[in-house]
């Protein structure tokens, strides 16, 4: 795993053309959209966390990219954070190098790391290397998926195997046209 800093974030959307005009992720030529409320129970978050790590994992790098924290400080402790990114020799703030790449091998430092969002209720932007499926975890506990049909009924099954979502409640929709304006939040 590395860190990129924010420009190099919106580089890598830009390569992967999904960065518009104005400097926003677009996500608008995805196929579907799914949604999903964050469990409130830390066990919960933890088993999440590992479920999207190892769901995201393709033969290209894909990125994490954290856009929204500060929003609720009470519930942050960057000291848990910053241990965990010095495993990887980083050292910058957050606000310097926000994105981190990550390849097969980091799937477990990459479930740590979405926990640690999830705990925080930090916002982030979690794409896989392939760009078959993105996610979107918002500050405020639900996460909106973005991808293939095919991706976001794996991903679906999934999370309804393990009880995440009920059988009737993985929900697919167009979304609103432009769900990510405030993904800059926070920098």
């Amino acid at each position: 795993m590395k860190t990129l800093s924010v420009e190099a974030v919106e580089n890598w959307f830009r390569a992967s053309s999904l960065l518009g005009a104005q400097g926003q992720v677009d996500l608008s030529g995805f196929v579907g959209r799914a949604y999903m409320k964050l469990p409130s129970e830390t066990g919960r978050k933890t088993n999440l966390a590992k479920l999207l790590a190892g769901s995201f994992q393709a033969t290209k790098h894909g990125l994490l990219w954290i856009n929204e924290y500060g929003i609720w400080p009470s519930s942050e402790n960057r000291l848990i954070f910053y241990a965990l990114r010095r495993l990887i020799g980083e050292e910058h703030p957050l606000e310097e190098t926000p994105g981190h790449v990550f390849g097969a091998e980091d799937t477990d430092l990459l479930g740590a790391m979405l926990a640690v969002v999830l705990y925080f209720s930090w916002g982030a932007l979690l794409a896989r290397g392939d760009l078959g499926l993105i996610a979107r975890i918002s500050h405020d506990d639900y996460v909106d998926f973005y991808g293939s049909a095919d991706a976001l009924e794996g991903i679906g099954r999934i999370l309804t195997a393990q009880g995440y979502v009920g059988p009737n409640e993985w929900q697919r929709s167009s979304g609103p046209s432009d769900p990510f304006k405030e993904l800059r939040k926070g920098r």
